[in-house]
């Protein structure tokens, strides 16, 4: 590689670096060291990579043959042993030695003869060998050890005296899977390490407490060491929580004996008067916020702090009901007891989703059913089962089945073990199969009179102690929650806790107030720690991780369900639903809800704050600006027989169109609420027989997909504009007040939806349907309210449902649907034309297809953000559920074709398509075979696998002048995860207009994953991609041309000169800073289509990068602003362009939105984060924009610095661990200086809080008052600001300046000389301002 390199002058070029990886070299490397030539290019050596070979020893020499050596690499060899330190170059900073058999790290230097100087060996010289004597690697910043058979590392050189830290500044220590017994005792003297990996050392028993003074600590890992102190260590969130927890642990530790008990089940089933028989107590005793009142005393310091009383009144108890119960085990009267702090969870349905907030792996549940229902109280058992596998999935259960006592003594015994063989069949045999349910430990029966209670409570008391830790994953290493040890300081802060609610009434407190009250038992650093675990393990404080809500500490649990009861309890509900609208539609008035709160005497802070923790656990949901939707208020149910939309295959139009009803223009008045008294065109409604239909077969879901479902179709209006866009050219209107209807002509567009799924009308007309199919594996029993219902009929997928007369195809088999499929949902959507005044076929046309692809899309979006084991593909996911296309002939439509089999009978088996298959069978042909209706149209039954939505944007390959090959070779910035990127172009048809344009191509094979999967999770990605592009439009924001549908791809405009990050780098190798007026027409630009995302689309860019901002046009780095400096941002070449239509020489505009996501989903967890921003660790729930905005500012510094972060002497950890402490990146002083307003801009971006930084409209709307520039490039007609910093050409400086300033003006004289000639003045550059409106400049010679 490095033979050009002879006659190497280390004065021409500053280093080398030497890669021999893989090129088997052995131990013999250093023969060839006789070689004078070698020598010399050795002295400059700085990275050296010997990855992957046969080395058993370190290569002799380094020291005196490499001291530039910065980076070895020495991973994958056979070495053993490394020597002392003088055998590696003083000035190291990489050292990787990992995946190697070192049983030992350094060595002392008399363990090792010296060889002598190996530049004396070369210059045949008795010179004496200086080079190796250095007793610590003093630049050392990146140890690697990881993968070897090490018994025992030192961070000290014993062998001086005082022994000393080998490696000062080291900042990541990487020792997994290695064969440690301990980890150093003086771990904690490496002060600035922030990366430690001990992960894998199985026989490590001890941690050293001492780990908390490392206070630069990032990254720690510790996964599979034996000390229990690891499973505590595992529920915290970040390694400054671990250093605290580790230093209260050092200086006073307790056992701690509580645990949380969650009592669970259906109303009317005895939880209440169960807890109360393990209690001893008869009737219904409150305990305040879990605390027995003898542990509550009298404290003078509070006093001085909080007031006396908060104003506020509690309400019932409704909701949760919060507790304390000592258990002692009562075959052993001596044992220790357990504080259990129980949780009594309310029955009723509305109630269910306040649970999912607070469910938890480290308590215990026991989950109660009615014995005396026998087989339908067995039922009700699967939604608590499902919602707390949904949300704690290692969680134990306790099954108690009560009123035992009703049972005859007689039948008893029978009873219990035909229960017990029932529960382990359905529950647990499904647990072991698919993970569908969680631990059942144990089935107790109890009844009045006591009957039972003993056992049960030796059960609890049994299960309890044994309970695992759920954080220690690793089989052969076990910790007991129980045997947890905590530091006192957490016991005493939940004593204050106490204190502070009994005497001073507080529900809710700040930070500020709460932090100096317990100052004098705990840090202020350490707080959140202590408390997170007083609410994970007890409940008596509850605190959430996220924005706003983290600012606060609930210390009165109970007293805030019974303030969240306000918005949940359907009775409390129909006070605050907006006027005019239906009490079961589910919506709530914010003026009306504020009211309500006053009126229970709630202070306004704390009902904000209630508000916000409702949205933040979606229990309620955001519609409009004044308006959320309580799900807990909505209908059961509707009288809607779900078979009503059966059709014909294929098509077949009726004779005549439908047009609107007596029942759409009866009284005018009502229309006149929209309308006023104008006449109004009729257009009609026809059905073409086709119906699309979707099934979704998926493990239970916890309750709330629906909710949000249904929410968020309320709140986006993509439907109703769906509708109205093929009908353009009727009036439309919607209802600002209730959002679910609105009017387009004489027709109302509206939403009707139940609690499990809802329909979209245009008049009498389903459009769309999306709902749950009941009576398929166990259900919930039916309410009263269902009960009373009259039962509709099954429909005719109910009944093959459960017949389990359902087949479906992957590749080329018929199989049968699992059993243990029990979620079922359908969308099904009829085509229908619509538009024709007066029934003209010629101008109608459908949206069907397009409302089937949103609606699919909304689907997807719920589904990633309520299914953890769904949250990348959601309704693409291979494996986790079954995406099922049913045939519409087995389904019960009419079959019309001219050539149909025979009629079949009606009990043969349905039959569906798999995506999968009918993804494949897309790119391979356009039909499918039903076995018992033979072919298929595609084109029939899923139009959206060929993208039939996108309409007239399908192109035709031959439009293209080269073929699109999926293996064909792409150049440098063209590949990515997802594919690759082609340069084309395309003859549009019709016309004699040519464009290039940039082919996407969708191809993520995977080397052993099947071909059918990786076609779909290609076609997942596209399509996700294309759902966010087609629904753009903006001038910044790059254009989706067309989709072509095999290979999987589309086509966009294609950016002249590639990236931001591309031109960065050009303007960097030439050493030329980007000029101010193009830099502020880059952000101008940027910033106006981030306000398009954020405030029109509802959408979060989550990837902003230089690398994702394209460039059509762009001034050359050599291009001359001097002469429009002067004027302010005037430089001709930034304003002034060659395109018609758009004036700028600058156009940028915002690419790659394969993950631009809506702040709602899953998608938009922190987990999705590209880039590292405060958000990353420090909140827990879904991103903001203000995401984008922290990123805009990382893309602003590189352009004006040049440098691409990280910075080059900072590793990903340590970068992350340095924005997270609050610090940013700073300038050089080398570094070019632009205005003022440019580093204003930064730091305005960057803030730490999120809800400090700008929006990007605020953002755009400051650069065009400071510069006068638009986005297009346009200058406004005041005088433009003068520039604050001039770029002088390179071939003057300046010599001397004067400033004078008076009351109304302000003039500065720079006075320039010619570079070559320093002895006269060439330029005189006056600028002058005057008073407050505008300024002016000039030179003069």
């Amino acid at each position: 590689e490095d033979s050009g390199a002879k006659g190497y002058a280390p004065q021409q070029q500053g280093s080398l670096v030497r890669s021999l990886r893989r090129m088997h070299v052995s131990s013999e490397f250093d023969s060839s060291a006789d070689d004078p030539s070698q020598f010399q290019l050795g002295c400059v050596l700085e990275t050296l990579d010997l990855t992957d070979n046969q080395l058993s020893d370190i290569p002799c020499g380094l020291s005196c043959l490499a001291p530039a050596l910065k980076t070895l690499k020495l991973a994958a060899n056979m070495i053993r042993f490394l020597g002392f330190v003088g055998n590696f170059p003083p000035a190291i900073v990489t050292l990787d030695v990992s995946k190697n058999a070192l049983a030992w790290a350094f060595s002392p230097p008399h363990q090792y003869p010296h060889h002598g100087c190996y530049q004396a060996k070369l210059r045949n010289t008795p010179l004496h060998c200086s080079h190796g004597n250095h007793t610590k690697l003093g630049q050392l910043r990146i140890l690697s050890l990881f993968d070897n058979q090490l018994e025992r590392v030192s961070v000290l050189n014993e062998s001086v005296s005082p022994p000393e830290v080998m490696f000062p500044r080291l900042s990541s220590l990487k020792l997994s899977k290695n064969r440690l017994r301990q980890v150093p005792d003086d771990i904690h003297r490496l002060v600035g390490l922030s990366e430690l990996a001990i992960d894998g050392n199985t026989s490590i028993e001890h941690l050293p407490l001492r780990i908390h003074l490392l206070e630069q600590l990032f990254s720690f890992k510790f996964e599979g060491i034996r000390d229990p102190i690891v499973h505590e260590l595992s529920n915290l969130r970040t390694a400054s929580e671990m250093r605290y927890y580790l230093r209260a642990r050092e200086t006073n530790a307790c056992q701690n004996f509580s645990m949380r008990l969650f009592v669970l089940g259906h109303y009317h089933k005895g939880k209440t008067t169960l807890l109360n028989r393990l209690r001893g107590i008869k009737g219904d005793k409150r305990l305040v916020s879990g605390v027995l009142e003898s542990e509550v005393g009298a404290s003078q310091a509070l006093k001085s702090i909080w007031p006396s009383n908060n104003g506020e009144v509690g309400g019932s108890t409704v909701g949760i009901e919060c507790g304390m119960w000592a258990c002692r085990k009562p075959s052993q009267k001596m044992a220790p007891k357990i504080t259990f702090y129980t949780w009594d969870f309310a029955g009723q349905e509305e109630y269910y989703l306040t649970h999912q907030c607070f469910l938890t792996n480290r308590a215990l549940n026991l989950v109660v059913w009615n014995a005396t229902e026998e087989e339908r109280g067995l039922e009700g058992l699967n939604i608590w089962l499902q919602n707390l596998h949904a949300k704690a999935s290692r969680a134990t259960v306790i099954i108690v089945g009560t009123h035992w006592d009703k049972v005859p003594r007689d039948q008893r015994a029978e009873k219990e073990k035909k229960w017990k063989e029932m529960i382990t069949s359905t529950y647990a045999s499904k647990r072991q199969k698919s993970r569908d349910y969680p631990k059942i430990e144990g089935i107790f029966f109890v009844g009045s009179g006591n009957i039972g209670i003993e056992d049960l409570m030796e059960g609890i008391y049994n299960i309890a102690t044994d309970m695992d830790s759920p954080e220690v994953k690793s089989s052969s290493f076990k910790v007991k929650i129980l045997e947890e040890k905590i530091p006192k300081s957490y016991e005493d802060l939940r004593q204050m806790i106490a204190e502070i609610v009994s005497l001073h009434d507080v529900v809710v407190v700040d930070r500020d107030t709460f932090s100096k009250s317990v100052s004098h038992i705990i840090r202020s650093e350490e707080l959140d720690t202590a408390v997170d675990y007083l609410y994970s393990t007890m409940g008596v404080i509850l605190h959430f991780n996220q924005p706003i809500l983290k600012d606060y500490y609930i210390l009165n649990p109970q007293r805030w369900f019974d303030y969240c009861a306000i918005v949940i309890s359907p009775e409390n509900v129909s006070k605050v639903v907006p006027r005019g609208a239906d009490l079961q539609s589910g919506l709530l008035s914010i003026d009306r809800l504020e009211k309500e709160y006053a009126a229970q005497g709630i202070a306004p802070g704390t009902a904000r704050l209630i508000c916000h923790f409702l949205q933040a656990f979606h229990i309620i949901h955001p519609i409009g600006k004044d308006t959320f939707l309580a799900p807990s208020a909505i209908a059961l149910n509707l009288n809607y027989f779900l078979d009503s939309e059966t059709g014909t295959y294929p098509r077949c139009l009726p004779a005549q169109p439908q047009l609107p009803t007596e029942p759409e223009l009866q009284a005018r008045s009502v229309n006149t609420l929209f309308w006023g008294r104008a006449p109004i065109q009729i257009f009609k409604i026809q059905p073409t027989g086709l119906v699309y239909r979707r099934l979704f077969l998926m493990p239970p879901l916890a309750s709330g997909f629906w909710n949000e479902l249904i929410s968020l179709c309320l709140q986006r209006n993509e439907f109703f504009s769906m509708i109205q866009g093929e009908i353009p050219d009727q009036p439309y209107c919607e209802d600002a007040t209730f959002f679910h209807r609105a009017m387009i002509g004489n027709v109302s567009v509206f939403w009707q939806y139940w609690k499990t799924g809802m329909v979209l009308y245009l008049g009498q007309q389903v459009m769309l349907r999306m709902n749950s199919i009941q009576g398929y594996g166990f259900e919930a029993p039916p309410s009263p309210q269902q009960q009373s219902q009259q039962q509709q009929p099954l429909t005719r997928l109910q009944q093959k449902l459960r017949a389990k007369s359902l087949q479906y195809v992957v590749e080329r088999d018929w199989m049968e649907v699992p059993s243990e499929r029990t979620e079922v949902m359908e969308v099904v959507v009829p085509e229908v034309m619509v538009g024709g005044e007066g029934g003209g076929a010629s101008e109608a046309s459908s949206p069907s297809v397009k409302l089937l692809a949103k609606a699919l899309e909304m689907f997807d979006e719920v589904l990633q953000n309520h299914c953890h084991s769904m949250a990348e593909q959601g309704i693409y996911s291979v494996g986790e559920m079954l995406h099922l296309l049913p045939c519409p002939l087995c389904m019960g439509d009419r079959d019309v074709r001219s050539d149909a089999p025979p009629p079949l009978q009606k009990n043969h088996p349905l039959c569906a398509f798999s995506l999968e298959y009918c993804v494949r069978r897309s790119l391979e042909q356009d039909c499918m075979e039903c076995p018992w209706h033979k072919r298929l149209e595609l084109n029939l039954v899923a139009p959206d696998l060929l993208f039939a939505d996108f309409g007239g944007m399908k192109l035709d390959k031959k439009s293209f002048s080269e073929p699109i090959h999926k293996t064909e070779a792409v150049s440098a910035g063209c590949q990515g995860s997802f594919g690759k990127v082609l340069q084309r172009v395309i003859h549009h048809p019709g016309t004699n207009i040519s464009q290039i344009v940039a082919v996407k191509i969708f191809e993520r094979f995977d080397e052993v994953g099947d071909v059918t999967t990786e076609l779909t999770k290609n076609y997942a990605s596209m399509r996700y991609e294309l759902n966010k592009l087609h629904q753009l439009d903006h001038p910044y924001v790059v254009k989706l041309i067309g989709v072509i549908t095999n290979p999987h791809s589309f086509v966009l405009e294609w950016a002249t000169l590639f990236s931001l990050e591309l031109l960065r780098k050009q303007y960097g190798e030439k050493e030329v800073n980007m000029c101010p007026t193009s830099v502020a027409l880059a952000m101008l630009q940027v910033t106006d289509a981030l306000e398009y995302l954020h405030e029109k689309q509802r959408l979060v860019h989550n990837d902003l990068r230089c690398s994702n901002i394209l460039v059509f046009r762009f001034p050359d780095p050599g291009h001359a602003c001097y002469d429009g400096q002067l004027q302010g941002y005037r430089c001709k070449d930034s304003i002034s362009g060659t395109s018609k239509g758009h004036p700028a020489g600058v156009l940028v505009k915002l690419g790659d939105l394969g993950i631009c996501v809506n702040p709602t989903a899953q998608r938009a967890k922190k987990d999705a984060l590209r880039r590292v921003t405060p958000e990353s660790v420090e909140y827990e729930g879904n991103l903001t924009d203000k995401v984008d905005i922290f990123m805009l500012g990382t893309c602003l510094y590189e352009i004006l610095s040049l440098r691409a972060l990280p910075p080059s002497n900072l590793s990903d950890i340590e970068y992350k661990n340095f924005i997270l402490s609050g610090q940013r990146p700073q300038f050089h002083c080398k570094d070019p200086a632009y205005p003022l307003m440019m580093y204003q801009l930064l730091q305005e971006c960057w803030q730490h809080e999120l809800y400090n930084r700008p929006t990007a409209a605020s953002l755009k709307r400051g650069i065009e008052a400071h510069t006068g520039l638009a986005p297009d490039g346009h200058c406004s007609a005041t005088p433009c600001p003068l520039l604050d910093t001039l770029v002088l050409p390179s071939n003057q400086k300046v010599v001397t300046s004067c400033v004078h300033q008076d009351k109304d003006s302000f003039r500065m004289g720079v006075a320039l000389v010619d570079g070559k000639d320093a002895t006269s003045i060439s330029q005189v550059v006056v600028i002058s301002h005057n008073g407050g409106g505008g300024g002016g400049g000039g030179g003069g010679g």
